[in-house]
């Protein structure tokens, strides 16, 4: 949906000046980006405030709640990553006020925007330039432009017929042909993928580059030709790597404090194109991308079925207990 959604702020019955100024700014927006513009309002009782909202926005969505009266940050963030998620804005905007400084990190984790914030406060401290680059089709650019806005200097889309269907070696090897034409440093991915969880690319992609990498990073700390990182691992243990650059690490969620899309950024974002490269410029061949270059084919794709059964043991405490514990034993358990 060509989206701008903006969320209301009001104190005692009374709209906030920063969000009259979020919708003289997001009009504009709209405007340059033939968007529609949407006001969220979340309150109790707020019906009178959506009227006067109307005049400045194409709608007014409502959550209307008594949980909803006053500012807490739990309600108002399942509200808002519901709606998010449900209409996929192409952006949101929220004012620099408490309200907003305390939802926008959280959101932004929530949905995945974590890697630009790290790369950007990188960028920050010790110079250089970021570049965010993405295999996926025209719909990926919303995502690489907000990533503009968030500080990013450039974007690049890889984008092909003969890309579908590719695994993760496959999309490793379309990443690694497009980036050894970049000069770099240190490449961020993810650590897996939402849709098919396989935690590959980052592995594979510093394998084709040659170049080591760490996985499930949850520190890091630069210096000039190695880096410092915290691996997080199962038990609750920490792995404490010292590493050579150029290297790609995997970022877990949670390593920062993710950074929202300002207006002046988004303003910043305008003059910042968007990179398209196919197979043709990638010096790859057809088979060695989508289904017929990768490892892996989906042969199904569902849901596990649910079934539901429940044992009552009976008796004393004493015979429930050493029927369970036999119970245990009998499947394995203990």
């Amino acid at each position: 949906m060509n989206e701008i959604l903006v969320l209301a702020e009001h104190r005692q019955g009374e709209i906030r000046e920063t969000t009259w100024e979020l919708l003289s700014g997001g009009r504009s927006l709209a405007e340059d980006r033939q968007a529609s513009l949407t006001v969220l309002l979340l309150g109790h009782g707020a019906g009178g405030m959506a009227e006067r909202l109307r005049s400045g926005a194409h709608s007014v969505l409502v959550a209307d709640d008594a949980e909803l009266q006053d500012f807490n940050s739990g309600p108002y963030q399942r509200v808002l990553s519901h709606v998010i998620r449900q209409r996929q804005p192409v952006l949101v905007l929220m004012g620099h006020t408490a309200c907003g400084m305390d939802l926008a990190p959280s959101l932004a984790a929530e949905l995945d925007m974590p890697l630009v914030t790290d790369c950007i406060g990188l960028k920050e401290r010790l110079g250089g330039s970021v570049a965010v680059v993405t295999v996926g089709p025209e719909q990926s650019d919303e995502v690489l432009r907000k990533c503009l806005a968030m500080g990013a200097d450039h974007a690049v889309r890889l984008t092909d017929e003969a890309f579908d269907g590719s695994d993760a070696a496959a999309t490793a090897r379309i990443l690694c042909e497009a980036i050894r034409k970049m000069t770099f440093d240190l490449i961020l991915t993810g650590v897996q993928a939402d849709d098919d969880g396989y935690g590959h690319v980052g592995a594979a992609l510093a394998q084709m580059l040659g170049v080591p990498h760490a996985t499930l990073v949850t520190q890091l700390q630069l210096e000039a030709k190695k880096a410092t990182v915290h691996r997080e691992l199962e038990g609750g243990l920490e792995e404490v790597l010292e590493i050579g650059l150029p290297a790609v690490l995997t970022i877990q969620t949670g390593i920062n404090q993710p950074r929202y899309v300002s207006v002046m950024g988004i303003r910043k974002a305008r003059g910042k194109e968007v990179s398209t490269l196919g197979l043709a410029d990638i010096d790859l061949e057809a088979e060695q991308v989508g289904a017929a270059g990768s490892l892996v084919s989906l042969k199904g794709l569902s849901l596990p079925s649910v079934a539901k059964q429940a044992e009552i043991l009976e008796g004393t405490p004493e015979e429930v207990s050493g029927a369970l514990a036999e119970k245990l034993k009998r499947e394995g358990v203990i």
